[in-house]
């Protein structure tokens, strides 16, 4: 009942009956709260099992470590991670753990920065096993969010960083591919360009000298201008090497034959003070290949050599010999891969200069480089190029202060080295030669030769005008020259039409490129030879001697 304390605040007292009721919502709400803090219990319980469960059994090395670096915990797995089991490593600070002052103090490192600075940090580590692991460390807070221990969590993903490590090597191989081929074609379309001025200028040559014969005429400068020729030609050679379009054609080559032939070529391109050494089996098996090519690589190793004395005197060896490889020692090295075993011939050039580091033993093969960086020209590079055309390989290996060693690899062939060919004979037929080329300065020097040849040329400056020049002549003439690059119709397209209008004499493809690129439809259309720019009097008069003789045949 409600006694008055006062005007404004009522007092209530309690009978037994109220005291009754007191006791039992007091007894009431007891129960409830050990029902809640028994069912809380229950669920910290199971939550800590499951918890223990996961950290147990996963397959992750989960540690937990103090601020001075002492493990709390460790789950099952760090035995992956450290080779020692949870109860070798807590309850014990890094140090004690033989894992090295430099992965010690790296995890205190991390610790004291999760700590410090409340927020995560990756990481990477190898263990003992060559396993690569990555580790995510992240702070532990306590009620009121400060930061007292850290937790890490590492992942062993050696074989994931195995598929990166490989997709990244096989971008990084695409790139190269593809730099590798723009620079072919770009060196490629060079090639081509210079080998049309270059015929030009060397049919010129050749045919000043002819008619100064016996005369008191400038031969000493038209013979310079001769020779001049040729060697840009050979630098043509080399640019469509490193495209891969070039080549002479393959013939059977004496190696110890061609380097006795080069031995004074070769040793003008080395420094002054540069000693030559040279030391070639006897009785070595022949190579097939293109002659031009294989001169290259040789000239271009001796001058790789020279660039690697870097300015000193020294010595450079030059040696053949023949070697068995068979497909295991084949598949130990990228670029020998899928060759086909057997006999190669090995020539390998040594020098005794400074040598390499790993670095710069990488970066050998790569155009217009040198040791000194003053690289120019493409070097090894061609080299190389050569050697893989014809189905071979370059090695090289080097160390600081023992030099360099350069070592191609030829696969030698049963077949015999072929005879020196005779000089040919004027042909003398008056017959008539349809020449078709879009370069004026070229069929110019082209046509003066084939009138020195005894020819009778008819020009035509495109695929269009050769058509209509051989359906008025298409009785007398007795051979097309055929250029493959040309406006408004080109060779393929010309080729076609002409064996669709009755041409049945020989047609002779000529180009600044190589013959890798005559499509398969013209070669079934039916080409009696090639003849890759520039050509010299000699070249073309073997060429239309053999394919007339053929032709009458």
């Amino acid at each position: 009942m409600p006694l008055e304390a006062s005007a404004d605040t009522p007092l209530w007292m309690l009978g037994a009956g109220g005291a009754v009721l007191v006791a039992v919502v007091a007894v009431a709400w007891n129960l409830t709260l050990r029902r809640k803090v028994r069912t809380r219990t229950q669920e910290l319980a199971r939550s800590e099992s499951q918890f223990r469960a996961l950290t147990v059994n996963s397959p992750d090395t989960i540690l937990r470590l103090s601020q001075d670096g002492r493990i709390l915990f460790a789950n099952a797995a760090v035995s992956d991670l450290l080779g020692l089991d949870s109860g070798q490593v807590e309850g014990k600070k890094l140090y004690e753990l033989g894992l090295g002052q430099e992965w010690a103090e790296s995890w205190q490192r991390n610790i004291e920065m999760v700590i410090r600075t409340s927020e995560a940090l990756d990481s990477e580590m190898t263990s003992a096993q060559d396993r690569t692991f990555s580790g995510r460390w992240f702070p532990e807070p306590d009620e009121t969010g400060r930061a007292l221990h850290a937790l890490v969590v590492w992942r062993d993903v050696t074989e994931r960083k195995g598929v990166e490590d490989e997709r990244r090597r096989i971008e990084t191989q695409l790139y190269e591919a593809q730099r590798w081929e723009s620079l072919g074609v770009l060196a490629g379309s060079v090639a081509h360009d210079f080998n049309n001025h270059l015929a030009a200028i060397l049919g010129q040559a050749e045919v000043g000298l002819m008619d100064d014969e016996g005369g008191s005429g400038p031969r000493t400068s038209l013979q310079n201008i001769r020779e001049t020729a040729r060697q840009a030609a050979d630098l043509c050679r080399q640019l469509s090497a490193f495209s891969r379009r070039g080549g002479e054609g393959p013939v059977v080559l004496d190696v110890s034959g061609l380097v006795a032939e080069m031995t004074g070529l070769l040793a003008a391109t080395l420094p002054r003070g540069v000693d030559l050494q040279i030391a070639c089996d006897a009785g070595l098996p022949p190579v097939e290949g293109d002659a031009g090519q294989i001169r290259q690589l040789l000239l271009n190793m001796m001058l790789n050599a020279g660039s690697m004395l870097q300015g000193r005197a020294g010595v450079v060896l030059l040696r053949a010999n023949d070697v068995e490889l068979q497909a295991q020692m084949l598949a130990l090295r990228e670029d020998s891969r899928g060759l086909e075993p057997g006999t190669y011939i090995q020539i390998e050039v040594t020098d005794n200069g400074p040598g390499l580091d790993e670095a710069g033993l990488s970066q050998l093969f790569q155009p217009f480089f040198a040791p000194d960086a003053t690289g120019r020209g493409l070097g090894l590079a061609v080299a190389r190029a050569i050697a893989v055309a014809h189905r071979g390989f370059l090695h090289a290996s080097s160390s600081p202060g023992e030099g360099t060693t350069v070592q191609v690899f030829l696969p030698a062939t049963s077949r015999p080295a072929a005879a020196p060919e005779a000089a040919p004979s004027p042909l003398g037929t008056g017959g008539k030669v349809l020449l078709v080329d879009d370069d004026a300065m070229v069929l110019n020097a082209t046509s003066r030769l084939l009138e020195k040849i005894g020819m009778t040329p008819i020009t035509a400056s495109d695929g269009v005008q050769g058509m209509e020049k051989f359906l008025i002549h298409r009785d007398e003439v007795v051979c097309v020259i055929l250029d493959l690059n040309m406006p408004y119709m080109n060779g393929a397209e010309t080729l076609k039409n002409l064996r669709a209008s009755g041409c049945n004499c020989p047609v002779i493809v000529a180009s600044g490129f190589s013959q890798l690129l005559i499509t398969q439809e013209m070669r079934a259309l039916g080409i009696a030879a090639f003849l890759e720019k520039p050509y010299t009097f000699e070249m073309l008069a073997r060429t239309l001697e053999r394919v007339m003789a053929t032709a009458e045949a």
